[in-house]
């Protein structure tokens, strides 16, 4: 059974387990409806590069289901091997990662933002949370703007990221579920 609930999709399972039946509930969040092609995708003369440009495009514009096993994010530990101190990282676990996707990271300097894809070197990048203002930042954002985010994050439900993207210099923007992140997070403090 699939319902549409002010703009979140619930779907219910029936999963059968011995004689007895579960019901076990799966939650998307909606992406608002795009276009199935990217009007940069044009640009490309050969046929191949344009058509795969318009499947990435479509690709990243998908509605992106949390995992049920809360390993929608994926948190990243390293001890560095001359200083013996830890940093740590979080990243979207789901196709299209290194495409948009943000990373949180918890350094000895504090905690940053980025966001994982080839970036154009010197323009901005930005992070939003559901219909907050966007951050917006070159590299990373940190400080009290990184604090900010975090907490936004932690009582949001979706993030959209931008990034122009190198050598097209194309803006790229991507969506992404919050799912577990907050958790992932707080693993990483």
């Amino acid at each position: 059974m699939r319902t549409n609930l002010a703009g979140i999709f619930v779907t219910t399972l029936f999963v059968c387990i011995g004689a007895q039946a579960q019901d076990v509930e799966l939650t998307a969040v909606e992406i608002p409806q795009v276009e199935s092609t990217n009007s940069a995708c044009h640009y490309f003369d050969n046929e191949s590069a344009r058509l795969n440009c318009e499947r990435e495009y479509r690709l990243s514009h998908e509605i992106i289901r949390c995992d049920l096993d809360g390993d929608s994010w994926q948190v990243r530990r390293k001890v560095d091997p001359i200083t013996d101190k830890m940093s740590c990282s979080v990243n979207f676990a789901g196709r299209n990662a290194t495409k948009g996707g943000p990373a949180f990271f918890v350094l000895a300097s504090g905690i940053s933002f980025s966001i994982l894809g080839d970036s154009y070197p010197g323009e901005p990048m930005s992070i939003r949370v559901d219909k907050q203002p966007a951050h917006t930042f070159n590299d990373a954002l940190t400080g009290s703007e990184a604090t900010k985010l975090r907490t936004e994050i932690e009582h949001g439900q979706l993030i959209r990221t931008r990034y122009n993207e190198w050598p097209s210099h194309v803006n790229r923007d991507a969506s992404f579920p919050i799912c577990d992140l907050p958790a992932k997070m707080r693993q990483c403090l």
